[in-house]
This record gives C-alpha cells, structure tokens and sequence, in this order.
C-alpha cells in the first residue's frame, strides 16, 4: 500500500511541473532604481484542474472571472517586520506598486 501511496503522490507532482509561468521583467534606472514586474500566468493549471471540476463550476460567474492583481511590498512586509523598518524604507516599499 506504501508504495502505492508514493507511486501516486510522484505522479501527482509530476502532473502539477510546469503549470506555472513565471516572467520578471527589470527596469534599471541611471539612479541606482530598478522597476521590477512578475507576472504569473496559471492558465496551464487551471486546464488541469477544468478536468477534474463539474460542468456546472465551470459555467459558474465566479470561475469564469479574470482578474489582474497588483501588489506593493508594504502590503506583503508582515507587521513585526514593518514595524522595525525606518521612515525611509516604509516610503520605498508604500511605493512599489507606482510607475
């Protein structure tokens, strides 16, 4: 039963590489500066996972919904962390999400 177990579990994680892309562009700036963009693109995965859905999920509103997400780094930063940053970096990272 064991080796069942793992033969599947293999299988599962085998099924699941590369159903993310991942691009990070970088925009260096003559300050020192640098823009930096990742973009995740999980359409591959979610393919996978249409199989395993019923027709009445896939037909739903909510599946069916695209969404762009932005985020700065502050809103990431836990509060432990962001209460020890100084003045200076809490400006930086408030900004990280403006061109």
């Amino acid at each position: 039963m064991k080796k069942l177990y793992i033969s599947i579990v293999f299988l599962m994680i085998l099924s699941f590489t590369s159903c993310v892309d991942i691009e990070e562009h970088y925009d260096f700036k003559l300050d020192g500066s640098c823009n930096v963009v990742y973009g995740f693109d999980m359409g591959r995965a979610i393919s996978v996972f249409k199989n395993l859905m019923t027709d009445s999920v896939k037909q739903s509103a909510q599946f069916n919904l695209v969404k762009d997400t932005t985020m700065s780094f502050l809103a990431a930063v836990p509060d432990s962390l962001e209460r020890k940053l100084t003045k200076e970096e809490l400006a930086m990272a408030d900004k990280s999400n403006r061109p």
